[in-house]
């Protein structure tokens, strides 16, 4: 226990310093004055757990010293030495509460008995004040446990001038994937938030689940104030401490009954900072007076991406990502309204893997995908987890090689019979087919025994047999459906390939 002496005669002083020290050397004196008014000033700074005040402390005043702590809400132990024990003293001494009244001089079991029942009294006071602090009855409520009874609400009122049914603000710093970063600095900026601004005080709590740091508000001077405070200097602040990777959000709300309902109305605006923009700082009330609009983006964007799926082109699908996140076409929406569309997209993009035949489902990327928008607060989140998605529906490289080669052959000879009068190269094959031109050489020529240019030279062949008995068409006209730069070059590869000229073998075949 820390503790003062008010005693005007030196002696009894030093005797008592001595004495505490013999029955506990952990008491703490931390003062000894003479007079009242010094009494107080010192009681008043040092915050002392007991006082040992001598009635007649500047000439008998020791008892109105007392009364005076107590009406300004002091309720520290009080131990009171006396010279005579009239009983009027020692009533007025018990309606102030102290512990023992003890004669002069005094004695070390007397001393030691009284001093014992102030530590009890002490402890048992501090446990109280713990179980019944306005920062655990806040931690409380928001957790959505048994709301303040009367005599709660009494303790509250006496400890911390609270009243249960103030208005109460919210404040709530969203972190996401920085939280491991930086909760400790941003709760710890909270922490001293009221004291800093002089307009409220303030508990700050800390939920790694949620990845964010709460602070609840109390005491407010000022509603508008509070507002303009939080919004001019706190939230630039946060945005240059996390390097704006925070959301700040806020709410006031009517009474600690109200807290639970009202923090949940905070979380579920948090990802508006998807549709309003990021960095915003989300007001409650103002949120909730929008005018949302309904969601178009672009269709184009949906061949788009099933086309990057085709060629495996991630950077194009990242493009595809951005431009649906353009703020054209979600600024002002509803976020919900945009997951959902974010889900429509991705099953998409799903579909497309699977058509191709190169969908990896044992990734699991829906359940990921969905988990990951449902939760997101920002925009960067939502394209993160398409990025991820992207990389599951795909098969690894070593899949391909080992599980997927002969479909890979079969897919190139449908490119080529698609492309092959379009002047197809093996690159821009290779490219749509999300493999390297080399890999993709080895394996054609390893399932079909040919080169790439055989089997395009077979098919423009073929194409010129087949025109050539079937059509009466000139031979320029043969040479350009079947991809061939001009006749001449046409009927060079022909003769080289059948022997003949292409008139030649018309005239023998018909």
């Amino acid at each position: 226990m820390k503790i003062v002496i008010a005693e005007d005669e030196e002696s009894v002083q030093q005797g008592m310093d001595e004495m505490l020290h013999m029955i506990n050397p952990d008491y703490e004196l931390i003062g000894t004055v003479t007079d009242e008014q010094s009494g107080m000033e010192l009681i008043r700074k040092k915050q002392p757990d007991l006082v040992i005040i001598d009635v007649d402390l500047s000439g008998g005043r020791g008892l109105e010293m007392l009364g005076r702590l107590r009406k300004e809400g002091n309720a520290c132990e009080a131990l009171i030495l006396t010279e005579n024990a009239e009983f009027s003293s020692v009533r007025t001494a018990m309606e102030l509460g102290v512990v023992n009244y003890l004669l002069k001089p005094v004695r070390m079991p007397e001393l030691s008995g009284a001093l014992k029942r102030a530590e009890m009294r002490f402890k048992k006071k501090q446990m109280e004040k713990e179980r019944y602090s306005l920062e655990r009855i806040l931690e409380a409520a928001l957790a959505g446990q048994a709301g303040c009874d009367e005599h709660v609400e009494e303790i509250l009122r006496l400890n911390e001038g609270f009243d249960v049914r103030e208005t109460l603000g919210i404040f709530v710093v969203w972190l996401g994937d920085a939280y491991k970063e930086y909760a400790a600095a941003v709760e710890d900026g909270l922490k001293r938030l009221g004291v800093n601004s002089g307009l409220f005080g303030n508990c700050t709590f800390n939920y790694p689940d949620k990845r964010l740091v709460l602070t609840v508000l109390y005491h407010l001077k000022s509603m508008e104030e509070t507002v303009s405070y939080l919004r001019r200097n706190i939230v630039p602040m946060l945005e240059a401490q996390t390097k704006k990777k925070a959301v700040a959000a806020f709410r006031f709300c009517e009474g600690i009954d109200e807290l639970q309902k009202a923090s949940a109305g905070v979380y579920g605006i948090l990802d508006y900072n998807i549709t309003i923009g990021r960095n915003t700082f989300l007001e409650y009330d103002q949120v909730k007076k929008m005018k949302l609009r309904p969601l178009h983006y672009p269709i184009e964007l949906e061949n788009r991406v099933k086309t990057a799926v085709l060629n495996r082109d991630e950077k194009e699908f990242a493009r595809c990502c951005e431009a649906f996140f353009d703020e054209r076409t979600i600024r002002g929406c509803e976020p919900r309204e945009v997951k959902e569309a974010c889900l429509r997209y991705s099953y998409i993009v799903l579909n497309s893997a699977k058509t191709e035949g190169i969908l990896n489902m044992k990734k699991q990327p829906v359940q990921i995908l969905f988990q990951s928008v449902e939760n997101a607060v920002t925009a960067d989140e939502i394209k993160g987890a398409f990025r991820e998605f992207f990389q599951r529906i795909l098969p690894d490289r070593e899949y391909v090689a080992e599980e997927k080669k002969g479909l890979l052959a079969e897919r190139a000879k449908r490119l080529i019979a698609e492309y092959y009068n379009q002047g197809l190269t093996l690159q821009e094959a290779a490219r749509k087919l999300g493999v390297s031109d080399g890999y993709l050489s080895t394996m054609i020529r390893k399932e079909t025994g040919a080169t790439f240019s055989e089997i395009i030279r077979t098919y423009r062949i073929d194409k010129v047999k087949a025109l050539l008995l079937s059509t009466d068409l000139k031979l320029n006209q043969i040479a350009e459906q079947a991809g061939y730069a001009n006749p001449k070059y046409m009927s060079k590869v022909f003769k080289e390939k059948t022997g003949m000229l292409p008139l030649e073998y018309r005239k023998r075949n018909l």
